[in-house]
């Protein structure tokens, strides 16, 4: 089974494309919410407070340096601390959405999820939350008639520890933060993010140099996959579980557009080129088959309201040029903050031509293709790197000579098959630059 045009391809072909970077497994997804680790801290604590008092009795007698007081002292410290946490998750709170606040208006919006992906921010309300529950928890415990131990020693000394390590980690979240808000920072971290990308999408072998244009496959049948009732842009794909329906039953995937784009309710999401489906010892017949085929192909995307740059490297790009619009904004005029920015789209871009972009197919294990894509190629790298920021900085001179410097740099050490789409960019950037538009 062979689609037209396809060139000849050596089994075990470096290049695997978006197969190499899979979708987001269930787990990660399951931690991904800004809310999944504070939850699981405040469980635990709960927890915590609940055993640690029960075996109270049988840990201080080994434990040196413990609480000595009795109830009412337990009950001080145990409200003192509860109090002390959630007032500074309060202030967590409220300097977290000052950062989200500021990045939104001065970045971009689209930097919003970084922030909120953070660790260390979900971390730091993990730990005072969980403080917070822990203490509460805890003093139910003290003075109890029922209780081998009226004050639970362990437990006490155990709150004040959490203490300790809060107050190290409110020290910590303050550093986090104020370089966080950093826009040199801001602007490495996607660079790095979008560089990382490319380096596993993009491959390091000759022999899959460029990405044809593929001929729809020469099968009869064609099935159409909708988006149904769902909207939203493409933040994820699941290739190789299309590769495996695909082979499975021995057609050709073609997805309509490029991974990161909008869709709308009923809107097409991809071509299934088959052949007729015989009838078979199930009592469904073909067009219902059929039906079952698209919807599994259907659920391989994922639709959500923001594109993701964990499959899409142009996402990356664009909260880079993002950034650079908004600081080239009369209202801003920050051409240094633009020149910043196009020293990390040249990270990407540098990453791109010296290696070879991913073919437009995927392949089984036989080495026949089985899904059509439109990957994040080259040429639509270089416009979306430079043509909003060459308009938009054509009159600030720093900015005109930072984009030939990145021009030339690419041009020097680029693989021969980019040079041509190098050349024309710049051709397209001085029309940009002389105040015409581009062909």
């Amino acid at each position: 089974m062979s689609v037209s045009g396809s060139p000849s391809r050596t089994k075990g072909s470096t290049n695997r494309g978006a197969l190499s970077v899979p979708p987001q497994s269930w787990w990660s997804r399951l931690w991904s919410p800004f809310w999944a680790l504070p939850l699981a801290s405040i469980i635990g604590a709960f927890c915590l407070g609940i055993v640690v008092p029960i075996f109270d009795a049988l840990i201080a007698e080994h434990v040196p340096f413990l609480f000595q007081g009795g109830d009412d002292g337990a009950r001080t410290i145990l409200g003192a601390i509860a109090a002390a946490t959630i007032s500074v998750t309060g202030l967590v709170f409220s300097i977290t959405m000052v950062v989200l606040q500021l990045s939104s208006s001065q970045f971009t919006p689209r930097v919003i999820g970084s922030f909120l992906d953070s660790r260390v921010a979900q971390f730091t309300f993990g730990v005072f939350t969980g403080t917070f529950v822990f203490a509460l928890t805890v003093m139910r415990s003290v003075g109890r008639p029922d209780s081998d131990s009226p004050v639970p020693q362990t437990a006490v000394s155990l709150a004040f520890v959490f203490v300790l390590a809060s107050v190290l980690v409110l020290l910590f979240f303050i550093h986090h933060i104020t370089n966080s808000i950093q826009v040199s920072k801001v602007l490495a971290d996607i660079g790095d993010h979008g560089v990382g990308r490319i380096i596993d999408l993009y491959s390091e072998d000759e022999r899959d140099l460029d990405s044809q244009s593929w001929q729809r496959p020469s099968r009869p049948r064609r099935i159409a996959v909708y988006a149904e009732d769902r909207h939203g842009c493409t933040s994820q794909i699941n290739f190789s579980h299309l590769v495996a329906l695909a082979e499975s039953a021995d057609a050709v995937i073609e997805i309509t557009q490029p991974i990161g784009r909008f869709h709308a309710e009923g809107q097409l999401l991809a071509e299934m080129w088959i052949n007729p489906l015989q009838d078979d010892d199930s009592n469904d017949g073909p067009e219902e088959r059929e039906r079952a085929i698209a919807k599994r192909v259907a659920n391989c995307f994922w639709l959500e309201a923001e594109p993701s740059a964990r499959q899409d490297p142009s996402f990356s790009c664009q909260q880079i040029v993002d950034i650079a619009l908004r600081a080239l904004s009369p209202g801003v005029n920050d051409p240094t903050t633009a020149v910043q920015a196009l020293n990390e789209v040249h990270r990407m871009a540098r990453a791109a031509v010296l290696r070879t972009e991913p073919a437009s197919a995927l392949r089984d294990d036989d080495e026949n293709i089985r899904v059509i894509y439109q990957p994040f190629g080259v040429g639509v790298l270089l416009d979306l790197a430079f043509d909003e920021i060459a308009y938009y900085g054509r009159d600030a001179p720093a900015v005109r000579a930072r984009i030939g410097d990145v021009l030339d740099d690419l041009s020097e050490n680029c693989r021969p098959a980019h040079r041509k789409r190098i050349a024309k960019k710049r051709r397209e950037i001085n029309k940009i630059f002389a105040g015409k538009t581009p062909e």
